[in-house]
């Protein structure tokens, strides 16, 4: 009896972090984590040694769900970017946090994302 490939025969693959030097064009990749900046005097409570003036890191989780993009187009730090739907949009590296997805998984989601009706609501 011959078994069919679907998504659940494919073996595991780990999306690998990318630092900015090694984004290239055609890659497929998603936003891992984004981070978001904010004066240090907006904290209620006080930071030890940071001056009022002095920016909080903060790295949260993204939005995007592991969306993925393909990278048309490379300017360090920024890189454009086409989303499943074939919209376009930059990205900043010193605002996002890229991984690298394995091709097949990345051609499976936008498969799928294009059978259902209308296009994923995230911006970027």
């Amino acid at each position: 009896m011959k078994a069919s490939a679907t998504a659940l025969d494919s073996e595991l693959t780990v999306a690998a972090r990318l630092a900015p030097e090694d984004v290239r064009v055609g890659q497929d990749v998603a936003v891992l984590t984004e981070i978001f900046e904010c004066p240090s005097w907006m904290w209620l409570g006080e930071l030890a040694g940071l001056r009022p003036d002095e920016a909080v890191r903060l790295p949260l989780m993204s939005r995007c769900g592991g969306l993925p993009l393909r990278i048309k187009g490379v300017c360090l730090p920024f890189v454009l970017v086409v989303r499943p739907d074939g919209t376009a949009g930059t990205l900043d590296l010193r605002r996002v946090q890229l991984v690298k997805l394995d091709r097949a998984y990345a051609k499976l989601v936008r498969k799928s994302l294009r059978e259902k009706s209308g296009s994923p609501d995230v911006d970027l």
